[in-house]
């Protein structure tokens, strides 16, 4: 910290002593602590070393300072690492006091003049905790260590400079350590930045790239040609990083490597010669060489193995432990739509029926007649206008069809006005005796006579004729509700019924209802007729919801078809029908996730699909739009066409949303976006849904695994309250989020979540 008091020039005849001074600081630092409850410092020679240095230096230089010109003493950590310390987190005070001079030495209290050792020490501390940092630097509850250095220069100013640093890292069972780091150079940004940004997703790529097989660790990666251009020169390379459960004892403090390069014990790296000449899979254009051997001390259940990477000969990026589960997802479920289905109690339609019944001799003819009034009467049929047409033969009794007709009507209980009208049928007749002998009996008769003629005749084919003539036609219009909550048994009759009669619209709402029955398990399949195909045209809609049936049963062929071809056949029969070509385009694409390599008029399927915007489900049509993306993003990574690429991607995180993903599609998502290196937006899309009060746990934790990876979206802040959600609302599944099988323990590099992980998972 930069603190200057100003002294002035009083003559004192006390004598200060500085190595009484510096005990004096030491006793009065460690009551400040105690006050606090914290755990008293322990003094070390190593920082009193780096203390004293830096006091010389603001002695020499005049004013107060933390750097220092020398390269290798520039920073307070250069000062540790020259005098070999093993400190990860310091932090140093500074202040010159004048003897004679007016300071505070207690915060708040007046100014007094400066003449006892014990004054000035006092007047040091009290400066200290003036400032933020300085007061930091006294009370953290993670420093252990310190050291002081005290200077009495001739003008009796007093310099004082106080180290304070965490615990030092221990090397396991006594190994060696690399203070020169097996000659990596630190972070340049010269070397690095550009790197970095060209392979920003590093961390995240080889997160589980490093592997062990005989107490030896691997680098394994799928693409050779990305690992060729990633270590293009000859100091490029991959070290480990190996870090022990035990530098983040709950009981102490962190022991962690002092340096930005590692955090634990160094392996030598491995240069890009070993990519080329010792590749293990070059032969299937992949990657797998080894990284060394591991030191005796490596348990897989005690350690972790990060990945650091080097650009020219630099330390430029770390890829931490990370057991992160990623997923190609290529498919979120999505139903296909049945013509007639609705979510509501009823289906009501207007109608407009024209009915033809031949007028049998054996009266058939009238119980088709009540039939079919009885049929309209149970969906609830509300005539608005009935006409009755009799067409008769020219030998029929007309009086008594009429009075039979009007008995018929009647009896329905129809009280809707309705007419009868008659008309004879000469014009059939005529036609039928044409070049028959009949023609030649009746040549030049009137019709009273041919009617006499008719009567008297026998013949067989004549009879027949001339009875089919006889016929009631009715045209209905009107309206008709049907009722849910009938039984299936009723449906079936009534369904057979719409299909006879041609009403494919409340036939499909029936049908529809149906095979939802037989998926949802509340009916057999036995009970949904099957649909005759010889007039597809007309029950094109039938035929489509009987396929959704199949397809809903697992079945992957229709009447000898694939689905989609099934459904193909359909459309390119009728592309009007909005439910079939929606199902077309959703059973290809269907097909392309798990046939990818058979995708074929792949960008003229958006085209085609755009087309049902407004016309389907909103919802639906957003979760296929969606799923469409998921399957180019691939598509194009094959193609090469990288800017479609991240066109389709943009089109994922603009249409989630409106897909009203439920959270295990939210999380297989995020897990998709981790596969498809898109780290940055799998981030994006689980930010706003941790930030809710109420989170779902396997969301919150994988949130918790990737935040690690960008600093700049997840702020510590954020990070933070996270794993404090994490551990309030599943306390049982939070101590596993830092277990192997997971993220592993380096959040707990960050005190404030250790001290969370400590509380909850080491009682």
């Amino acid at each position: 910290m930069f603190l200057i008091l100003l002294t002035q020039s009083v003559f004192s005849q006390d004598e200060f002593i500085e190595e009484t001074v510096s005990v004096l600081l030491f006793e009065e630092v460690n009551k400040l602590r105690e006050k606090e409850g914290l755990h008293l410092f322990v003094e070390d020679e190593i920082l009193d070393a780096v203390a004293f240095d830096q006091a010389e230096y603001i002695l020499k230089l005049g004013k107060i300072t933390h750097e220092q010109e020398q390269e290798k003493k520039k920073t307070l950590r250069d000062r540790i690492l020259y005098y070999e310390g093993l400190y990860a987190e310091a932090g140093e005070n500074a202040v010159v006091v004048g003897v004679g001079s007016k300071e505070q030495i207690e915060p708040n209290g007046p100014r007094i003049i400066i003449s006892t050792e014990e004054n000035a020490v006092k007047a040091a501390i009290t400066a200290w905790l003036d400032e933020e940092e300085g007061r930091l630097n006294l009370l953290d509850p993670n420093f252990y260590h310190i050291g002081i250095a005290v200077i009495v220069d001739e003008d009796k100013e007093i310099t004082f400079v106080f180290v304070a640093a965490s615990l030092p890292y221990e090397a396991p069972d006594y190994q060696k350590i690399a203070h020169n780091f097996h000659g990596i150079e630190p972070y340049s940004s010269e070397v690095c930045k550009s790197f970095l940004e060209t392979h920003s997703s590093l961390p995240q790529l080889f997160s589980d790239a490093i592997k062990v097989e005989n107490n030896e660790v691997f680098f394994e990666y799928h693409s050779l040609d990305y690992m060729l251009e990633l270590l293009d020169n000859a100091s490029d390379g991959i070290a480990v990083d190996i870090v022990r459960d035990d530098q983040y004892g709950c009981k102490t403090g962190n022991r962690l490597f002092p340096t930005e390069i590692n955090d634990g014990y160094l392996l030598p790296p491995s240069k890009k010669m070993k990519l080329t000449n010792y590749n293990l899979l070059k032969d299937k254009g992949e990657v797998k060489f080894s990284l060394g051997k591991l030191p005796d001390f490596y348990s897989a259940q005690n350690c972790e193995l990060n990945a650091i990477i080097i650009k020219k000969g630099h330390y430029c990026e770390t890829s931490p432990f990370n057991h992160l589960e990623t997923k190609n997802v290529k498919w979120f479920d999505l139903p296909f739509l049945l013509v007639g289905d609705t979510d509501s109690s009823h289906f009501f339609w207007k109608d407009s029926s024209q009915l033809s019944i031949v007028i049998d001799a054996k009266g058939e003819w009238e119980r088709e007649f009540l039939m079919q009034f009885k049929f309209r009467k149970e969906i609830d049929y509300q005539f608005s206008s009935m006409r009755i047409k009799l067409k008769v033969s020219p030998i029929a009794d007309r009086e008594v069809l009429i009075a039979n007709v009007k008995s018929l009507a009647e009896s329905i209980g129809n009280k809707l006005d309705y007419s009868i009208d008659i008309e004879d049928s000469w014009s059939e007749y005529y036609d039928f005796q044409k070049n028959t002998f009949h023609q030649l009996e009746t040549d030049g008769k009137d019709t009273v006579e041919i009617i006499e003629y008719l009567k008297s005749q026998t013949d067989e084919k004549l009879v027949t004729f001339l009875n089919s003539l006889n016929r009631v036609e009715i045209n209905l219009e009107g309206t008709a509700v049907i009722s849910n909550q009938i039984s299936d048994e009723v449906k079936v009759t009534m369904l057979k019924e719409l299909i006879a009669n041609q009403k494919i619209t409340p036939a499909s709402y029936l049908q529809a209802s149906l095979i939802k029955d037989v998926l949802s398990k509340k009916a057999n399949v036995s009970v949904v007729p099957i649909i005759d195909h010889s007039q597809k045209k007309k029950v094109l809609p039938l035929i489509n919801n009987q396929i959704v049936l199949q397809q809903g049963l697992g079945k992957k062929i229709y009447d000898g078809n694939p689905i989609y071809l099934a459904f193909l056949e359909l459309f390119l029969i009728d592309r009007s029908q909005q439910e079939i070509a929606y199902n077309k385009y959703i059973s290809e694409l269907k097909h392309w996730s798990i046939n990818f390599k058979n995708i074929s008029n792949f960008e003229s399927w958006q085209a085609g699909f755009k087309g049902l915007l407004n016309k389907v489900p909103s919802i639906m049509y957003a979760k296929a739009w969606l799923n469409y993306q998921l399957i180019a993003a691939d598509y194009y990574y094959e193609k090469g066409e990288f800017i479609k690429r991240k066109k389709a991607f943009d089109e994922i995180m603009k249409w989630q949303t409106r897909a009203k993903l439920n959270s295990a599609e939210i999380l297989n998502l995020a897990k998709y976006l981790c596969y498809q290196d898109q780290f940055s937006r799998a981030i994006e899309l689980l930010k706003p849904i941790v930030q809710q009060e109420n989170v779902d746990e396997d969301i919150l934790f994988y949130f918790l695994q990737i935040s690690i990876y960008d600093e700049e979206q997840v702020s510590s802040k954020l990070q933070l309250e996270s794993v404090q959600k994490a551990q309030e609302l599943y306390p049982k599944g939070f101590c596993q989020l830092f277990s192997k099988e997971k993220m592993g323990i380096q959040l707990l590099k960050k005190n404030k979540i250790k001290a969370l992980y400590c509380s909850q998972c080491m009682e």
